[in-house]
């Protein structure tokens, strides 16, 4: 795993501190509506109701999942590990460091009736992961600055060491022609993950991007 450099000095987005301030008001568990799917919301855990990433990524999902295996890293509210589920994936495995996070998954599984399909683990990136998929999925964070608690996890990677480590290791963990999904955005370091992606031996197939809220969300198709 390449190693992160001991001084970053990285930045927030203007408008992430805007967004966790919203999703910090929040001290009773909600409901945001998304696709057509309720999602139940629980305190310290990010949220689709004031951002759109989520979104973008269940729109980039791939049309082939009926049958297919999912490993979501960094699974949040479980968003788009519930949305893979109700396209037809016949196995889902959710992971987040966050266990507010892990439970807000396991609830929204539970909530479809997922049942043996579906599974919720606290894992940072790989390290509680077994077995290999047909897609894995990584809305990774966008700033390399510093998290000031565990809700800020999911916007800042010290350094990109989660992303280090996702693009060093996500090979063990891919069946034979799978695909990687893998969220970030303008505001971050591109010509660090690009870098990062190539030393992994991995190949961008493609990429789609747009701006909405302010910011930038990108998606790259990586194999």
């Amino acid at each position: 795993m390449t190693a992160a450099p001991a001084d970053h000095g990285y930045r927030l987005h203007p408008t992430t501190p805007v967004y966790l301030e919203r999703v910090r008001q929040h001290t009773e568990p909600y409901e945001v509506d998304v696709f057509g799917q309720p999602i139940l919301v629980l305190p310290e855990v990010m949220s689709p109701k004031y951002d759109w990433a989520g979104y973008f990524m269940i729109e980039s999902l791939p049309e082939y999942l009926a049958g297919r295996s999912v490993l979501e890293i960094g699974s949040g509210t479980g968003l788009v590990a519930v949305h893979a589920l109700l396209r037809g994936a016949e196995r889902v495995v959710a992971v987040d460091i966050n266990p507010n996070a892990v439970l807000n998954t396991k609830l929204n599984f539970e909530r479809i009736n997922a049942g043996n399909r579906a599974e919720a683990i606290q894992s940072d990136v790989f390290e509680n992961v077994s077995g290999q998929f047909n897609l894995v999925v990584f809305n990774a964070p966008y700033h390399g600055c510093e998290a000031n608690d565990m809700l800020e996890r999911g916007v800042a990677d010290p350094g990109y060491r989660s992303l280090r480590r996702f693009l060093s290791e996500v090979d063990r963990h891919r069946s034979p022609n799978s695909a990687i999904l893998l969220g970030c955005s303008e505001s971050g370091d591109l010509v660090l993950i690009d870098r990062l992606v190539g030393e992994a031996g991995l190949s961008e197939t493609h990429f789609t991007s747009d701006e909405r809220q302010g910011y930038n969300c990108i998606v790259k198709f990586l194999r």
